[in-house]
């Protein structure tokens, strides 16, 4: 019983915890510093186009020697 009531309270303290952050980021956002736009990002046409080229390699061999079956 006392393994339950402990999930049960761990439960409503992330729920209040969770609700607290959201109200507090409401708050910073309405009476905090203006935040920047993406209004710098926007082409000639009004849409936003990101265009991403090249190759990407990771640098870390671990899993590759890890996932092989050898």
């Amino acid at each position: 019983m006392l393994t339950s009531s402990r999930i049960v309270w761990a439960i409503v303290y992330t729920l209040f915890l969770s609700f607290g952050l959201s109200i507090g980021s409401q708050i910073w956002d309405a009476f905090g510093p203006e935040q920047p736009g993406l209004d710098s990002m926007d082409t000639a046409d009004g849409s936003q186009t990101v265009t991403v080229s090249g190759s990407f390699f990771g640098n870390d061999t671990t899993w590759n020697s890890a996932l092989s079956n050898g």
